[in-house]
């Protein structure tokens, strides 16, 4: 009887579905608190510009009206799930049957 040993590593599809290991979840979060408090302070910094520059104008609630009401785009994302690395290999614990 041959003896075969079956590996599967999902690694690489729990990726694509965001399930990280612990080490690697820990760099991810803090890549993304990073950018969270960049995104923040730009966002913080263009809503400062353009109220400046609506006030400056005269009619600020006209401005802020029409703002509000601007068409803005959907973003939709497709994402790529990769499968899982299986792998076959003869074992070491086989016996022959037909010696």
């Amino acid at each position: 009887m041959l003896s075969i040993r079956v590996t599967i590593d999902q690694t690489p599809c729990r990726a694509s579905y965001g399930l990280l290991t612990p080490s690697a979840r820990l760099d991810q979060d803090v890549a993304d608190q990073k950018e969270a408090v960049r995104e923040n302070i730009a966002a913080i910094c263009a809503r400062g510009d353009r109220l400046a520059k609506i006030w400056n104008k005269g009619n600020t609630v006209e401005e802020l009206a029409a703002e509000a009401y601007a068409y803005q785009p959907k973003e939709v994302q497709v994402k790529y799930i990769e499968r899982p690395v299986i792998r076959c290999e003869p074992s070491s614990n086989f016996v022959n049957i037909f010696v």
